[in-house]
């Protein structure tokens, strides 16, 4: 079972609740079963991100550039990538 938690604008609308009451019965259920498959999608891409996450933190997954990127942005970060000079060794 699903529950839809629906907004209201400043001025006490409520702009989904009245686009769905508008729908046709058989529209409204195909909207419904969208909204349900892209809920449920949603679901399944934090779970693998999370397990993903994990098996980085424990060392058992080598993260690629664009997961790291994503942590960055994730942390509200941006990911700095920089080449450095190696420290020169003085030969006497």
């Amino acid at each position: 079972m699903y529950e839809i938690i629906l907004y209201d604008t400043e001025d006490g609308r409520c702009p989904v609740q009245e686009l769905l009451d508008s729908l046709e019965p058989k529209l409204l259920a195909k909207t419904l079963r969208t909204i349900i498959k892209k809920h449920r999608r949603h679901q399944r891409q934090k779970k693998n991100w999370q397990r993903s996450i994990k098996q980085i933190m424990n060392g058992t997954r080598n993260p690629s550039l664009s997961i790291v990127k994503k942590l960055a942005q994730g942390l509200g970060m941006q990911l700095k990538l920089e080449f450095v000079p190696m420290p020169t060794k003085n030969k006497m």
